[in-house]
């Protein structure tokens, strides 16, 4: 989904012709990402209401919980464009549609807020000390740095 945001958000900038088509293929882009984002967040809803055993599974895991922040961010990329494009290039919806971006902005940063600091927290509550060592050992273990102990 914030592939295709990302898409969206570049067809805009784009430096080399801005004209009128690269607008529309934007806010094409948006709807694509607007429609993908719905179609996984309604499926995500109904497989942790039908397998609620999925939802502590994917909590108690220290890979597959770190895929909640990609919500906030393909989240980020719609209201992007939606107030670069939508509202600053075709005056959609007014002021009225900028104060509704705004509360969903802040209801994105409420979620940011609790993947960043909440799934940590309850990580570390559930599973105690031993989930940090093993996100340390997975961070450093992709790592090229090599620490040799000199026998002095």
């Amino acid at each position: 989904m914030t592939g295709t945001g990302g898409i969206s958000i570049l067809l805009d900038i784009f430096p080399y012709g801005q004209g009128m088509a690269m607008k529309i293929l934007s806010v094409v882009m948006l709807l694509l990402n607007l429609t993908l984002f719905l179609t996984f967040s309604l499926w995500a809803i109904v497989r942790y209401l039908l397998y609620p055993k999925d939802w502590e599974c994917v909590m108690k895991s220290p890979t597959l919980s770190l895929f909640w922040g990609c919500f906030p961010m393909g989240f980020a990329t719609i209201m992007n464009v939606a107030i670069n494009v939508l509202f600053e290039r075709f005056s959609f919806g007014g002021k009225k549609f900028v104060y509704f971006i705004w509360a969903l902005w802040w209801i994105n940063f409420a979620i940011s807020s609790a993947c960043c600091w909440g799934i940590v927290h309850y990580m570390c509550a559930c599973l105690g000390l031993s989930i940090i060592l093993t996100l340390t050992k997975i961070i450093y273990s992709g790592s090229r740095v090599r620490h040799t102990r000199s026998n002095k």
